[in-house]
């Protein structure tokens, strides 16, 4: 994915763009330490969690996944399902999410370590996106996804993103107009565990790791 990120910079580099190499999003695995002293006890929902804003160009998407759930209410509720969201919810997002509290639980703004206590007890992570933005959302959220190997829900185009995903077996991909898809995923929640991150190796992505390649630059 990097090739695509780079591609983004051409226009704004003329001559000079075989110079430019993309440095990705990282993470600093040491935040997490205070996870891993706690078990995680069992939850008594499927909690799919997103964690961070989630922004007005989501809407219509976001629109969409509310009446998903709307008319899967019933079956979803018997099943367990729970969505719930950690951080600035935009004001469109939160009318539609607000119509099912069956389904939907708000945090609102937390405290980091408590965001991300909900977060590493989730059952899935939970990526939201755009058409339009393909290839720009290795952004913070997924680093910190991967960084708590979390399997990942992602709702959206397919892009640089979700080829991604699938070639590492770390999240399962569901475009919004198809959204019915998902509904046999949430219902049979086994399904999910074909995702694994046996074979994912996030230490490229780590800050050490990242330093190296711009003092190699230097």
């Amino acid at each position: 994915f990097t090739t695509e990120r780079t591609q983004l910079f051409k226009g704004f580099c003329g001559d000079q763009f075989n110079k430019c190499i993309t440095i990705t999003n990282g993470v600093d695995l040491s935040d997490y330490d205070f996870l891993s002293r706690s078990a995680l006890p069992a939850s008594e929902y499927f909690s799919i969690v997103y964690g961070g804003s989630l922004y007005p160009e989501t809407a219509d998407s976001v629109a969409k996944l509310t009446d998903f759930l709307i008319a899967n209410k019933q079956a979803l509720i018997k099943a367990r399902v729970r969505f719930e969201f950690c951080g600035s919810v935009s004001e469109p997002n939160l009318s539609a999410l607000k119509k099912i509290p069956e389904l939907v639980t708000l945090h609102g703004l937390l405290p980091q370590k408590q965001a991300l206590e909900i977060l590493n007890k989730a059952s899935l992570a939970l990526l939201i996106t755009m058409s339009g933005y393909e290839n720009i959302h290795f952004n913070t959220k997924l680093y910190e996804y991967m960084a708590l190997k979390k399997k990942i829900l992602s709702i959206g185009p397919e892009d640089a993103l979700t080829d991604f995903l699938v070639e590492h077996t770390i999240g399962a991909c569901f475009e919004i107009e198809n959204i019915n898809t998902l509904l046999p995923w949430l219902l049979n929640q086994n399904k999910f565990d074909v995702l694994s991150y046996n074979k994912f190796d996030i230490s490229p992505y780590e800050y050490s790791n990242l330093v190296k390649q711009v003092e190699q630059l230097l």
